[in-house]
């Protein structure tokens, strides 16, 4: 897909070949949603200790 500029119109041609296959293709449900691994949905939750608290960066810069 392509857009082009200045038309602001989408441009879309089929691939000439399959330039690569997935090693693990996604599962669908009926839904056509991907179907998530127990682990998969567990990571996609929030744990506040991710976003509480003060963080430091360390860098090679130093300021004087």
């Amino acid at each position: 897909m392509a857009l082009r500029y200045p038309e602001k119109e989408l441009a879309s041609v089929p691939a000439a070949k399959a330039y690569a296959h997935s090693a693990r293709p996604l599962q669908m449900m009926n839904t056509g949603a991907p179907v998530l691994t127990a682990q998969q949905q567990q990571e996609d939750l929030l744990d506040i200790e991710d976003v509480i608290g003060k963080r430091i960066v360390l860098t090679g810069v130093t300021t004087t």
